[in-house]
């Protein structure tokens, strides 16, 4: 085996005329480019030479990454993931600052891509969290004394809806595939940090 980099690109886009505020966009200053693929790239980090390059089925959308590692010849990284890029239009003050809705939030999960480095085979996906997530993933991360490794637990925020932004603590199991979830009243919930 080898150190790698994973690169996932997306078929969102920088508007650069959207974001000095001469122009529109269809996300605040990016544009969504409807039938490009989201690509992954592996890169050996030793050699600087990509290892392969894969595109999924289905486009999809992230913010952050839990961790990523190697399985034998399968590469997984355990992302937020979202179908497209329309979570960007969440992020302006007049959206979260409206009345929580049951649609409020743009779903996403917290999803595992696998890719066997040995072979062309198509990117898995699949699903990590449960219901009490309340389908929504963000800032996910993991134990920092297993960054590269296997971990089994992932620490998220989730979504009691209705509501607009995360206000809930997850914590799910990647092998039972089950999550916890805890809630502090009417707070929006950060990005975790564990202490080892």
């Amino acid at each position: 085996g080898g150190r790698y980099a994973i690169v996932i690109e997306t078929p969102c886009v920088y508007n650069v005329a959207a974001l000095v505020g001469v122009a529109d966009a269809a996300h605040i200053a990016f544009d969504w480019r409807d039938n490009a693929p989201t690509t992954l790239r592996v890169v050996d980090i030793e050699k600087g030479e990509e290892v392969t390059k894969r595109t999924l089925r289905e486009p999809c959308f992230f913010f952050h990454a839990a961790n990523a590692f190697v399985e034998g010849t399968t590469l997984h990284v355990d992302v937020g993931y979202y179908d497209d890029a329309s979570m960007l239009n969440g992020l302006a003050l007049d959206r979260m600052r409206a009345a929580p809705s049951t649609n409020g939030a743009t779903p996403s999960r917290l999803t595992r891509l696998s890719i066997e480095l040995g072979s062309d085979a198509d990117v898995r996906a699949t699903r990590l969290d449960g219901p009490a997530a309340g389908e929504f993933c963000e800032f996910p991360v993991v134990d920092p004394r297993l960054a590269g490794r296997r971990h089994r637990f992932v620490y998220a925020v989730g979504l009691k809806r209705p509501g607009n932004v995360g206000n809930l603590l997850t914590r799910t199991d990647c092998e039972t595939q089950e999550t916890i979830a805890n809630g502090f009243g009417a707070v929006v919930v950060g990005e975790a940090l564990v202490v080892p």
